[in-house]
């Protein structure tokens, strides 16, 4: 599984909060 583009979606995600 792409772990890298998870991290990447979760950064993201966390930078909206």
């Amino acid at each position: 599984p792409p772990l890298a583009r998870v991290q990447v979606e979760k950064l993201c995600y966390w930078a909206q909060l």
